[in-house]
């Protein structure tokens, strides 16, 4: 039997722990991944992070971004400037582009009587600039009503026109208009020759609540009026299913410089019609109209 010293044996295993120690610094320097788990190389990270997220910004599923923000943050449709709807004051209904397909109004008996005013004669003129001036535009008609509209002007002369605005009442029911409020822009200086007309006749003894708001630096104004009548029935103070009703109102118009154009006034209009039984009064006072009789 051959026997070995043991400084031998030494000296074999401190050269076999430096062989094993040359042999692992090789394996480092492959390019092979390190897995967590060998028997499972898609289990997440014990520390709860997903090793195979490549998008750091995706949402996480609780419905929170990583960067802080409410990925639930848009638009809702629920901003009351949206032109699509907007509240009235009033409760008296919402205003929709070119109006709704349906509507729920007061009887007309429980406000208004055959031959009886509209409202009571009144003067709102303000001291102050209009509000108008400081809302910002629609850019669409709008009312509360199923009103579908179409704007054209009649031309009485080279220089004049009936700026007319027609009503289509699109609803199986009447409408009954009385202290319809009515809001459009349009070239200013118009006389104060505003008629009104049904399908049917002339609405007679037409009045109405009225001003004019000259735009500041433009050749345009808002006119805004709420319809009255009296010493007439029912019947010319509605509009009714399927016909027209036209406001005509008269303007200046200058062929050689060119006025607001029709599609520029319709896309001004607001017309909303008394729902409540509460006669737009708010409406009135806010925009400071005052009663012109014709």
């Amino acid at each position: 039997m051959i026997k070995i010293s043991n400084k031998l044996l030494v000296v074999l295993g401190i050269v076999g722990l430096t062989l094993g120690f040359q042999a692992c610094s090789d394996d480092d320097t492959t390019d092979d991944p390190v897995v967590e788990n060998p028997d499972n190389p898609d289990e997440e990270d014990p520390n709860g992070e997903d090793p195979d997220n490549e998008n750091p910004d995706e949402e996480d599923p609780n419905g929170e971004d990583p960067n802080g923000e409410d990925p639930d943050d848009g638009d809702d449709n629920t901003d009351p400037d949206d032109p699509d709807t907007d509240p009235i004051p009033g409760d008296n209904g919402q205003l929709v582009e070119n109006g709704p397909n349906t509507f729920s109004q007061t009887p007309w008996s429980e406000n208004y009587s055959a031959g009886g005013l509209s409202s009571p004669a009144a003067d709102y003129s303000l001291d102050t600039p209009n509000p108008i001036l400081s809302e910002t535009p629609n850019g669409v008609y709008m009312s509360n009503v199923p009103l579908t509209l179409e704007v054209e002007d009649r031309k009485q002369s080279d220089w004049f026109a009936h700026r007319v605005l027609k009503f289509t009442n699109r609803s199986n029911k009447n409408l009954h208009i009385d202290s319809g409020f009515l809001i459009v822009k349009a070239p200013s200086g118009s006389p104060l020759s505003h008629s009104f007309w049904n399908s049917r006749s002339p609405f007679g003894h037409p009045q109405q609540d009225y001003v004019e708001v000259n735009i500041p630096n433009s050749t345009n104004s808002y006119y805004i009026a709420r319809l009255v009548f009296h010493d007439v029935g029912e019947s010319q103070r509605t509009a009714y299913p399927n016909e027209p009703f036209e406001y005509r109102l008269g303007i200046p118009i200058d062929p050689n410089n060119g006025y607001l154009s029709e599609e520029e006034t319709k896309n001004s209009i607001i017309f909303i019609a008394d729902l409540n039984g509460e006669k737009n009064q708010d409406l009135v006072e806010k925009y400071g109209l005052k009663r012109f009789t014709d």
